[in-house]
């Protein structure tokens, strides 16, 4: 067997930090089980040991065991406390393993690893604390006279600092907000991108390999979509361009992305067919167009990622199911692969959100829209072809509108989700990649104190890998852009 860990470096744990207390010793592992090439799944014992040296026979201190720790496709995560022996030397961990059902000895497995420097930051205790929580922390980030916040879309740049676009639907035009911090705490810098005819629906945003934002969005009226290339991070200048006018037709729904070779991708609903456009420059002044599916309906509530093969993989609904298309070449001209991953007797698959784990299959969290609620499944291989679980996740009563999906830093997908019941945004922390047990659920806001304006919202990782969260709300007679900013993985 082997071991290979899944993050640059091991994460220290400071969800909660009192004022004047330390940070504590405890910090989590992610690794990754391999046997003979493959990764494992099941339950495994773990024992773990630090010791100062690569080579040396004598730990400094070792971990309590861990028995019956899930893996799940290879990735398993531990808690490891060793106390205070960070003191500024070189650190390496030794990992032992067994079968959960064995009772031989562990094997050790080598090479030990060398700690990198985030555990090395406990040393650093005279540093001040700022008192955190993991509870959100709020932000209105634009409340004028006019109706604001719908179609959402949230992205973090290389600079750590949010940047949204939104719909102004009074105005009829494309707004864009960038944070002055991470927690978008100071005036942000909000600016009308496009105001040329009612424009700002469906938009999406991306960061481009030149670290600025690209965003989608549609003149729904004209069935135009257009794409605004940011010149600057906060998307003060701009160019535009019309990458397809249906002249009066359909077109809803876009979704952007930049694979490596910063040339975007754009998957979007025109004529009821899928549309994908593949930019061919970064500013995507020109760009080649295909209809990657057409079945009628197909596109409706579409997302995309970028697979582990940097090819793009979208979900989206199609006639009461849950599709996935998993482009075979860049463009996605040819070689894609279509899938209904879920089409059970319910009708499911809207306000899909799809996101690609760190073993490079993706996961899909949508709405059951005739139970009302949410379900989950995570692919079984790069095109949810096969082996795929899905599971509907349980939840307070109401129907689940707007649904968003990342992959923290840990691996574990965490998805945030609008319900109607108590008018309430939440996240949800799953504790595996099937989301099936050790579900963490917390509210954003809501709870009928703060109605969610038609739900819209987006969810992505800060710089430090915890959950951010832009969405409209409505309170005291008008609409506006909200922000929260999580202190912990799970928002509580």
């Amino acid at each position: 067997m082997q071991i290979r860990p899944l993050l640059p470096v091991i994460l220290a744990c400071a969800s909660t930090v009192a004022l004047a207390a330390p940070l504590g010793t405890a910090f989590t592992y992610q690794g990754q089980l391999k046997a003979s090439g493959d990764v494992t799944t099941g339950l495994y014992d773990f024992e773990v040991c630090l010791f100062d040296s690569p080579g040396g026979p004598t730990p400094l201190a070792c971990a309590a065991p861990f028995d019956n720790v899930p893996v799940e496709d290879g990735v398993f995560t531990l808690a490891l406390d060793f106390g205070s022996v960070f003191a500024g030397e070189e650190r390496y961990l030794e990992l032992r393993v067994r079968p959960g059902d064995s009772v031989a000895s562990h094997t050790a497995l080598s090479p030990r690893q060398l700690i990198r420097p985030a555990p090395e930051a406990l040393h650093a205790r005279a540093l001040s604390a700022a008192a955190q929580s993991g509870l959100p922390g709020i932000s209105v980030i634009d409340d004028p006279v006019n109706s604001v916040g719908d179609s959402l879309s949230l992205a973090v740049p290389s600079d750590g600092l949010p940047v949204m676009s939104y719909w102004d639907n009074t105005a009829g035009a494309l707004k864009v907000a960038k944070c002055v911090d991470a927690a978008c705490r100071g005036t942000p810098t909000i600016t009308v991108v496009d105001d040329e005819g009612n424009l700002g629906r469906y938009t999406s945003i991306a960061i481009g390999a030149d670290g600025l934002p690209i965003i989608s969005y549609v003149d729904q009226p004209q069935a135009i979509l257009r794409v605004a290339k940011c010149l600057d991070a906060a998307c003060t200048s701009t160019t535009r361009t019309t990458i397809i006018d249906l002249a009066g037709s359909s077109l809803f729904n876009t979704a952007i992305a930049v694979p490596s070779d910063g040339l975007p991708v754009i998957g979007f609903n025109a004529n009821n067919a899928l549309r994908v456009a593949k930019c061919s420059n970064a500013a995507c002044t020109s760009s080649l167009m295909v209809i990657a599916d057409s079945d009628f309906g197909a596109g409706e509530d579409v997302s995309i990622a970028i697979g582990a093969d940097d090819l793009p993989v979208f979900s989206y609904r199609l006639a009461g199911a849950l599709r996935v298309l998993k482009c075979g070449l860049a463009d996605c001209s040819g070689s894609n692969t279509l899938i209904n991953a879920d089409d059970p007797a319910n009708d499911v698959g809207s306000d899909s959100a799809i996101a690609v784990s760190n073993n490079g299959f993706p996961l899909v969290a949508y709405r059951d829209i005739t139970a009302g609620g949410l379900k989950y499944i995570r692919c079984g291989n790069a095109a949810c072809s096969s082996g795929n679980n899905i599971v509907t996740i349980p939840m307070p009563a109401g129907i689940v509108y707007t649904i968003d999906l990342v992959v923290g830093p840990d691996g574990m997908p965490v998805i945030s989700y609008y319900q109607d019941g108590d008018q309430a945004l939440r996240i949800i922390r799953c504790a595996t990649l099937r989301c099936e047990f050790g579900l963490t659920t917390s509210t954003i806001e809501g709870a009928k104190s703060q109605v969610i304006f038609g739900g819209s919202h987006a969810l992505a990782l800060g710089q430090d890998g915890l959950p951010v969260v832009a969405y409209g709300a409505f309170s005291a007679g008008t609409n506006s852009v909200k922000f929260a900013k999580c202190g912990s993985r799970s928002c509580q």
